[in-house]
């Protein structure tokens, strides 16, 4: 019988901020997530592009973004104005449907303009689609989580607090719509889940999602459901209220598990990039984080879980990057697709889920990111590759060279000091290939 397929996608949750990766002192509570992570296989070198739209357009997609053009969000800062990840691209559940599947899609979309294009996931092979077209603050899409343009099947309508609750919060929503479309469904079926918080603007979620102690540290603070939290207001108060976010935002992934998964469902939950500066915590600096192509800003969480993984319980230090899910999902579903060009950058890790023994197919993993949108010629270029013990950035042209193996926080810039022979030839073989990638 084919397995269910569902995609959760985090949204602005680095690595650090996760208790199974032990890379920070403390962490939110994420008990739902920690039980995904020891019940699946857990990625520990898993990578996206540095900002949200372009990792999304990877996972549809299966391509690099020189590709499809998808370098960084649609905004007016980064034009042009209207871009979206083209309609020529074969999406997943275009991929999907060749082997019979049904695909919805829910919460966060970001590939389009933030209006004006409400068909666009539609358009490309989403029979159903109720969310929000970008971020829920601009664009015409609302000021914050309890208000703003939610859109089904190209309808837009405004959910606007208050009660602040559940039937309003940008994450409950999406679970709740995920959940009754999922229930519906009589033949296989694919689920892209799009959380939007923790996301900015950080805005107190429900306290019905919240522990105690969490809801008493927010009331101290004078903070409810509705405040939407501003550069203005102290560090304290915006970490506070991003960490209660990811804690409510696992407490919607715990029951959009329990509500619509069966066991023969595979799970597989991503991050889109890393954390924000804003809201990093050291020893990590902003300016690592999320819009950088350091490790901060690109390393991302990734757990699969359910139908088909061998062994639970483990971890891989498979490379991964987001592109890869694309070629994963074609083979968890059959799908042997002859369009040319699509998913061509994809690798898939579905063997790492099914043989504990498997080491994965990847030797390197390259990302980027460029502005504006589209084919050229670019303002911005921003590109890394590395292969798990060497990394190089080129920045605007200029390299630097890191060992990440023993610099993870990429303090040490090794052309600074002088290669040595061994390190020569990495930086050699890491130029090399990501001329090769440019090239192809």
């Amino acid at each position: 019988m084919p397995r269910n397929l569902l995609l959760i996608v985090l949204d602005d949750v680095g690595v650090e901020k996760l208790a199974p990766y032990g890379l920070a002192s403390s962490y939110p509570a994420t008990p739902r997530f920690d039980a995904l992570a020891a019940n699946g296989v857990r990625f520990t070198r898993a990578y996206g592009a540095p900002i949200c739209g372009p990792t999304r357009a990877a996972l549809q997609t299966g391509r690099y973004a020189f590709r499809t053009g998808f370098g960084t969000n649609v905004a007016d800062s980064d034009g042009p104005r209207g871009f979206r990840l083209p309609d020529t691209e074969t999406f997943l559940p275009e991929m999907l449907r060749t082997a019979n599947y049904v695909s919805g899609a829910f919460g966060k979309w970001h590939l389009t303009w933030g209006n004006g294009d409400e068909l666009h996931p539609n358009r490309n092979g989403y029979v159903h689609f109720a969310g929000c077209m970008g971020n829920t603050l601009g664009f015409g899409n609302g000021t914050g989580m309890y208000d703003w343009r939610r859109v089904v099947d190209g309808a837009a309508s405004f959910v606007t607090g208050p009660p602040f609750d559940t039937t309003q919060w940008q994450a409950s929503v999406a679970r709740a719509d995920a959940v009754a479309w999922i229930r519906a469904q009589s033949r296989p079926w694919f689920a892209y889940v799009a959380f939007n918080p923790p996301h900015a603007p950080y805005a107190v979620p429900p306290f019905e999602l919240l522990s105690t102690r969490r809801r008493q540290a927010l009331e101290r603070e004078n903070l409810a459901p509705g405040h939407t939290i501003t550069n203005a207001h102290p560090p304290a108060q915006r970490l506070l209220v991003y960490d209660a976010c990811i804690e409510a935002v696992d407490v919607e992934l715990g029951r959009l598990i329990d509500e619509a998964t069966n066991a023969n469902t595979l799970v597989l939950l991503i991050g889109d990039n890393g954390t924000p500066g804003e809201v990093i915590q050291p020893p990590y600096v902003p300016q690592h984080a999320k819009r950088s192509l350091f490790e901060q800003g690109i390393r991302v969480p990734l757990v699969a879980a359910g139908a088909g993984v061998a062994r639970p319980g483990r971890t891989s230090d498979a490379l991964v990057h987001a592109v890869d899910v694309w070629r994963t999902l074609a083979n968890a579903a059959g799908v042997s697709l002859a369009t040319p060009g699509a998913g061509r950058d994809s690798v898939s890790f579905l063997p790492v889920l099914e043989n504990p023994a498997a080491v994965g197919a990847r030797t390197r993993v390259f990302t980027q990111s460029f502005k504006p949108n589209g084919f050229g010629p670019h303002l911005v270029e921003l590109f890394a590759i590395l292969d798990g013990r060497y990394k190089l950035l080129r920045i605007g042209g200029a390299d630097q060279f890191y060992e990440i193996a023993v610099d993870p926080r990429e303090t040490n810039d090794l052309l600074a000091a002088g290669l040595t022979p061994e390190q020569s030839d990495a930086y050699s073989a890491l130029s090399e290939a990501l001329e090769q990638v440019l090239n192809s």
